[in-house]
């Protein structure tokens, strides 16, 4: 939802806003994308498949630290994550002139949180493993 609250800085009501996501990605889903729109006032006004939108050839990115070094080659995938899988989702900037609520932010768990974690695979490790994994 913070790439939609930032974008709120910069879009003129009634701007569009793309945003493709594999069906296979394990970072965002889809309901995430779209609450996170839903909360920043962008309003969800189509979804359709990433082979069908006339941006379908651009050069596709990882959208993680592997962007810095490296961008998938023609015809490679990354993980199971292949252009037939993509969605595009399109929004609508839609104000109303509100107050919006305050974008709320997780962070991850502390070093010294995961240490004590008694859960996941954490939890099977001894007490040497698991402070070597965790640094």
């Amino acid at each position: 939802h913070l790439f939609f609250r930032a974008l709120r800085g910069f879009v003129k009501k009634g701007g569009i806003v793309k945003v493709a996501s594999n069906a296979c990605a394990t970072g965002v889903r889809f309901s995430d994308i779209v609450i996170g729109a839903q909360k920043s006032e962008f309003v969800h006004i189509e979804t359709f498949p990433f082979l069908e939108w006339q941006l379908r050839n651009y050069g596709r990115s990882y959208g993680d630290r592997r962007d810095r070094k490296r961008r998938p080659e023609d015809g490679e995938i990354y993980r199971s994550q292949k252009a037939h899988s993509d969605m595009v989702y399109c929004f609508r900037y839609e104000p109303s002139g509100d107050i919006v609520s305050k974008a709320t932010i997780r962070y991850p768990p502390s070093k010294d949180q995961l240490i004590g974690a008694q859960e996941g695979r954490l939890q099977r490790m001894s007490s040497h493993d698991r402070e070597r994994r965790v640094q």
